[in-house]
């Protein structure tokens, strides 16, 4: 599960796939099908220190995690659906209808809204055992693949895309979810196959050695799983209208709405006041005068790019991989970059044509002008930026 406690929408094992790295030296595990050849040191470690000058999982996140920002930046929306909250807006003077402030147009900072509201988690299954589930597929002597299913009644209702598999007893936030992995759902069941690399106990890595992958016990042999999915309610509220109160400490009083899409690739859309009766939201005219009317306008949303087939988008992907490679600062292979040429290929100076002319606002590497090429020949006819 190649984690990290630096937050990243790719993750790291699709990166690993990406650049051609084993996805057990890459999750620190070596075996005698695939062991860690001598004078090559092909096993990741989570930080730097245990190979220094070398790259590590967490040097890795750090990089992905600026590109993806970077990108975000130039296209205005995130490369992969992402949760937005209490983003602020001063509420607009001079919008009365009379007295009321039904429905009030905002842009949002990130644009492809999808949804109003805030992630959520639902426990589906805990301690799910999958002890017996690791299989040889090829008969090379290593349990590479990981096959377990769960069953929910409610399963035929969701999307396979909402289902999260995390360690037993980890807080449920991102960085703890095992992703990469493909989950699939037919009626009430809930397919998962992985890598059974993914499955390393998580405090196997806080070591300056390679794991030993041909011990059973070094693999997780129970999993949590979640639904995850947008809530709303006054709990999760997608609007809270903030006005002050000096009847009350500190001085400020809420009340709620609900988002309405207008021009969501654009991110353009409406606030409407509702109120919420513990199921469903109900919507309401909300009288204001010049003495009393809102300050603020804080919303929870998701947006960014669609994933597809529950992934980055491929090309996006590649995009990212290439400009967090070209922002590395320590080479990601231990026995020479001939092991990892895209190491290289990637590091190298670009030397394009108009390049010099600072086209590229993502640097002045190769892999930065890969990443800008994706990323224009997906969006450049749009406006969601220009050059």
């Amino acid at each position: 599960m190649a984690r990290s406690d630096f937050e990243t929408l790719l993750p790291l094992d699709s990166y690993a796939r990406i650049i051609g790295v084993d996805p057990r030296h890459f999750n620190q595990v070596y075996c005698e099908s695939f062991p860690d050849r001598r004078g090559e040191d092909l096993v990741w470690f989570q930080d730097h220190w245990p190979q220094p000058g070398r790259a590590s999982r967490d040097d890795v996140a750090i990089a992905i995690a600026e590109a993806e920002e970077l990108i975000a930046e130039v296209l205005g929306f995130y490369v992969a659906p992402k949760y937005t909250v209490n983003e602020s807006h001063i509420f607009p003077g001079l919008v009365f209808k009379p007295l009321s402030y039904n429905r009030i147009h905002v842009g949002l900072e990130h644009l492809k809204y999808i949804a109003g509201g805030c992630r959520t988690v639902d426990s589906i299954e805990e301690g799910v055992d999958i002890s017996s589930s690791y299989v040889d597929l090829d008969g090379d002597g290593w349990d590479e693949q990981i096959l377990f299913t769960v069953t929910h009644a409610d399963a035929a209702s969701w999307q396979a895309e909402e289902i999260g598999i995390f360690p037993p007893g980890s807080d449920t936030d991102i960085t703890n979810q095992i992703r990469g992995l493909r989950i699939s759902i037919s009626g009430t069941t809930i397919t998962v196959r992985g890598q059974s690399a993914q499955f390393v106990i998580p405090e196997l890595w806080n070591s300056y050695q390679g794991i030993n992958g041909d011990d059973p016990t070094v693999f997780l042999q129970t999993v949590d799983v979640h639904r995850i999915y947008t809530a709303s309610s006054e709990d999760c509220p997608p609007v809270k209208f903030v006005y002050r109160d000096d009847s009350v400490y500190p001085p400020q009083a809420f009340t709620y709405g609900i988002l309405e899409e207008v021009m969501p690739d654009r991110g353009l859309v409406e606030t409407i006041p509702a109120t919420w009766d513990g199921t469903t939201w109900t919507i309401s005219a909300v009288s204001c005068s010049i003495l009393k009317k809102p300050e603020r306008i804080m919303l929870n949303y998701l947006s960014g790019h669609p994933l597809l087939r529950g992934e980055v988008h491929p090309k996006l992907s590649r995009a990212i991989a290439a400009l967090a490679t070209a922002r590395l600062t320590s080479p990601i292979t231990g026995g020479g970059e001939s092991v990892n040429k895209i190491y290289y290929e990637w590091q190298r100076p670009a030397i394009e044509a108009n390049y010099a002319q600072n086209v590229c606002p993502f640097g002045d590497r190769h892999g930065a002008w890969i990443a800008w090429q994706i990323v224009h020949t997906m969006f450049g006819s749009s406006n969601s930026f220009s050059l």
